[in-house]
């Protein structure tokens, strides 16, 4: 046993795996991380490496086209580069995000004033109370899905419509969507989080033409369309509706919470009732029965 640890620790290999290698060097240890997360090395490294590539070439050897400032120019760069990062995924979105403001200031795409770093101006979008507001809503979310109380919530409302035909289901999905949209603040988020759910009801389905054609209504409605319409009603719900009330609040409309925003958006729920109608007569769901819908 020791000849071996000794033989593994001599050509490099990791004891008792064939073939395996301990990484030498940081860029190894970062390589040996992102296939751990499904992530390709190779792609990553390009686009980390083209991200950058592209920052330097904008901000120091492309001249200013006319009527772009030298500021400009800076910001263009930043954002290239971001954008590049996050398609290639090269950094955590998070690290990505942070850094944005920071190269601002570096590159001077935000002016300097009297030689001192705009911080406060860099930094205002993570200290509105907006973003706080969310943050608290991701913690919530996470407990729920956690403790399993996303999908009792889910299953409850189910059962108490008596959700037993392909209409019901998605309407109960609809109100589902909109108790979810309070605690969790996030359209993607909420329809990982319902996919359980609405497979259990699909599989309650049989095979027939018209029973696979419910099927699809059932998913685009309750994992589309309502994910989506009822993150534009609920404030919380959707990240650009705190973008938006954070601008109406610095340009004089202040004061904008639940209630005001769901009365701004409220003719949005009509959109459900028009998808609904649509899906109904496309997918000929009228009369289709879900066998079992209450006791799953």
């Amino acid at each position: 046993m020791e000849a071996e640890h000794a033989k593994d620790k001599k050509t490099g290999s990791a004891p008792g795996g064939e073939g395996g290698r301990t990484c030498s060097g940081v860029l190894g240890y970062v390589s040996e991380n992102l296939t751990q997360c499904g992530k390709s090395p190779k792609t990553v490294w390009a686009g980390f490496a083209a991200a950058w590539l592209l920052f330097f070439l904008i901000f120091a050897v492309l001249p200013c086209p006319e009527g772009l400032s030298r500021e400009g120019m800076s910001v263009l760069a930043v954002v290239v580069w971001a954008s590049v990062m996050w398609v290639a995924e090269a950094m955590p979105v998070g690290i990505t995000g942070l850094s944005v403001p920071t190269l601002l200031i570096l590159t001077h795409g935000l002016p300097w004033k009297e030689g001192k770093p705009p911080m406060g101006q860099a930094f205002n979008g993570f200290t509105t109370h907006e973003v706080w507001l969310c943050l608290f809503a991701f913690f919530i979310g996470a407990m729920l899905q956690i403790l399993k109380m996303d999908k009792r919530i889910a299953l409850s409302i189910l059962d108490r419509l008596k959700a037993s035909s392909v209409g019901r289901i998605i309407w109960g999905m609809f109100f589902v969507n909109i108790v979810m949209a309070f605690l969790i603040p996030a359209a993607n988020a909420r329809a990982a989080t319902l996919m359980p759910v609405i497979q259990g009801i699909t599989k309650l389905l049989g095979d027939t033409e018209r029973e696979r054609e419910a099927k699809k209504a059932i998913v685009i409605q309750s994992m589309v369309y309502g994910t989506m319409i009822c993150g534009v009603f609920i404030l919380t719900a959707h990240m650009p509706n705190l973008i938006m009330t954070g601008l109406f609040d610095k340009n004089g409309f202040r004061n904008i919470g639940y209630f005001q925003w769901a009365l701004l958006q409220f003719p949005y729920l009509g959109m459900f009732a028009l998808t609904q109608w649509w899906v109904r007569y496309h997918f000929k769901t009228a009369g289709v029965a879900v066998g079992g819908g209450t006791r799953r």
